[in-house]
């Protein structure tokens, strides 16, 4: 602004010097002056420009940190989560399953020793109770941290656990077609995959009423692709009980990840994970 006034103011000097008239004089003034109030309102649009700039790369910054903030944390509530089932598991495992053994076996000595029918009975109907709680802790135990994790590979541990739902035997055929080069060297991604697949699986199982399902995992534009389809009557969120898909799908964002569930002819669930999660490397 000022150095197209100054530019002006010399133009017109000039002008005048070599005679011009007073009509083409004032055109000049009234041009220069317009060129002077479209420079110095270019200067103010430049500089609001240039500081809503700054403060828009100030709020994406923090808009990153915070969002990585809330991976971190996810993947530490992750991790914490694993380390509880794990514990629970083991707790249960030591007391309750001698617990029951002690049980069985105090049964089996009242069968020996009594002649009594109405104790004969009692003493088998406990052994069968025992039986049955035994049975049902190790469901729960496979379900609050299974083994699989620990001893076998993820391509192992997740064939396992779709031939735990026996689908075959109920007559839905289940293709499972595992495509990574290599398993991801985050632990929080791999209990990540095997908690969403063993969701979506109990949902397929329990709610879709399908007699196909399919499964496929591979690694595609450097993330980590998990689809899970049926041909069954097709669910949406809210026909879901509970808090199991709605929580795995909470857990992908928090990990930069996308979740699409899609409902028609029958429910077609893809999640998207970061192959790399930032910062952490676990």
């Amino acid at each position: 602004g000022v150095l197209s006034g100054l530019l002006g103011s010399m133009m017109i000097t000039i002008a005048r010097q070599v005679g011009v008239g007073f009509s083409d004089l004032l055109e000049l003034e009234i041009f220069l002056a317009t060129q002077s109030l479209l420079g110095i309102g270019l200067g103010i649009a430049i500089s609001r420009q240039q500081h809503l700039a700054m403060n828009l790369d100030h709020y994406r910054r923090r808009l990153e940190a915070e969002l990585q903030a809330r991976r971190e944390l996810t993947e530490k509530l992750i991790h914490t989560e694993e380390d509880t089932r794990k514990h629970l598991a083991r707790e249960l495992h030591d007391e309750i399953g001698q617990n029951i053994t002690a049980i069985q076996i105090q049964s089996q000595l009242v069968k020996r020793a009594g002649d009594n029918p109405q104790a004969l009975e009692a003493a088998g109907q406990i052994n069968e109770l025992a039986r049955r709680i035994h049975h049902s802790t190790r469901q729960l135990l496979r379900q609050l941290r299974p083994p699989v994790l620990d001893e076998l590979s993820l391509n192992e541990a997740l064939h396992h656990l779709v031939n735990e739902f026996a689908f075959a035997e109920r007559g839905i055929e289940c293709r499972f077609d595992y495509r990574l080069t290599a398993p991801p060297q985050s632990e929080t991604l791999v209990f990540t995959l095997y908690r969403l697949l063993q969701e979506l699986l109990n949902n397929v199982s329990k709610h879709a009423d399908a007699s196909e399902v399919s499964v496929l995992l591979c690694e595609q534009d450097n993330q980590l692709r998990l689809e899970v389809k049926d041909n069954g009557n097709g669910i949406s969120m809210q026909q879901i009980p509970g808090f199991g898909i709605q929580g795995m799908r909470e857990r992908v964002h928090a990990l930069g990840g996308e979740f699409t569930l899609e409902s028609q002819g029958g429910t077609r669930v893809i999640v998207n994970l970061p192959t790399v999660l930032q910062q952490t490397h676990r």
